[in-house]
């Protein structure tokens, strides 16, 4: 649903991904859906797919089952409600909602038509994350007490002026939504999916009249003085870190969102040696790095989609995705808070209302 550039990467993930087929993409006419389907070399001569000029036809369309919603932000909530009474799963991209409010109406809608709802956030599907989080908690590192990322990339004038990403009115959430989505999720991972009590964001750089945050660090306080402290923004050279401090040892990988390579993917655990020598000298760290083979993790989200799709919205499996994507976003919504407030530490909403 909609012709966004990432949905050409999840075309080929969709292809890739067993349990998956495409069969229609709509945008807002029929000559764009058949030109883009066509650049993504879809069938649409044999009807094999389908290229739907309007939004409403891909949901009246009985071949479809499931939809990949790409659209801005701001029109998620009118069209994954619509979904859901068409009786259609939804895989939407982040940011899911422009606050939480939206996020939890789109939630009851599905929950309501019994329909799955997931976001696209492509990591948490890849068979590195539980090898990660085995050495963690009670694994052999211990407990997560420090999460430290980044992720950032140089966006030119034509998108600090034009995209969509940087625009109100369809994004508002700008960086932090678009980047810091994944930097917040990577955090709730580290702690077990616990919430932050308080957050403290500060936005350095603003567009669209102030209203739309560019370049934003932002500390979210978990109970007992742990804490996750992040950086993301579209000014600085492109990386994708992110580190968790342990009193076993850090935990780190550059890759964190998107995978360096289709098939193999590294995570590398460090254990400083500390001081010796009266403190005069630091002694050796001890390094290990781990590759993981053989996993594509944007095909990974649409067959874990899809196997929530056949285990049904009410199953564990699936009804994990609308929970964490709401503490994902009630983060988010305190973070944008805070930088309107600037910095000001606030308290973040609870999950049961």
């Amino acid at each position: 649903m909609g012709c966004a550039n990432i949905a050409k990467k999840n075309v080929k993930a969709i292809k890739a991904a067993a349990g998956n087929t495409l069969v229609a993409v709509a945008s807002r006419s029929q000559e764009r859906a058949a030109a883009w389907a066509a650049e993504q070399g879809l069938d649409t001569e044999s009807g094999a797919v389908t290229a739907h000029g309007s939004y409403d036809e891909l949901l009246a369309d009985e071949r479809v089952q499931a939809v990949y919603m790409p659209l801005p932000t701001t029109m998620h909530l009118e069209w994954v409600r619509k979904a859901a009474a068409a009786g259609k799963h939804v895989l939407v991209e982040k940011p899911v909602a422009v606050c939480a409010a939206d996020l939890r109406l789109m939630a009851e809608a599905c929950a309501a038509a019994g329909v799955v709802l997931m976001d696209g956030v492509m990591f948490m599907h890849h068979e590195r994350l539980p090898r990660m989080g085995a050495l963690l908690g009670a694994g052999e590192l211990g407990a997560a007490e420090r999460v430290v990322s980044g992720f950032s990339f140089p966006a030119d004038k034509a998108f600090l002026e034009g995209d969509i990403r940087v625009k109100a009115d369809c994004d508002p959430l700008g960086c932090v939504g678009d980047l810091g989505w994944y930097n917040v999720r990577f955090s709730l991972w580290a702690f077990g999916y616990e919430m932050p009590e308080r957050v403290s964001a500060v936005t350095s750089r603003w567009t669209d009249g102030g209203r739309v945050p560019t370049e934003t660090s932002a500390t979210l306080v978990f109970s007992g003085g742990r804490h996750s402290t992040f950086a993301c923004g579209f000014h600085t050279a492109f990386s994708q870190w992110a580190e968790v401090g342990t009193s076993g040892g850090l935990l780190r990988l550059d890759d964190f969102v998107v995978a360096a390579g289709p098939d193999s993917v590294r995570y590398t655990v460090r254990r400083p040696g500390g001081l010796i020598d009266d403190a005069r000298r630091v002694a050796p760290v001890t390094e290990t790095e781990t590759e993981v083979l053989g996993c594509n993790q944007e095909a990974s989200m649409f067959e874990t989609f899809a196997a929530c799709v056949r285990a049904g919205a009410a199953s564990e499996a699936a009804a994990f995705w609308p929970e964490i994507s709401l503490k994902t976003q009630l983060v988010v919504d305190a973070i944008m808070q805070s930088s309107k407030e600037g910095g000001k530490l606030v308290d973040v909403a609870p999950v049961s209302v």
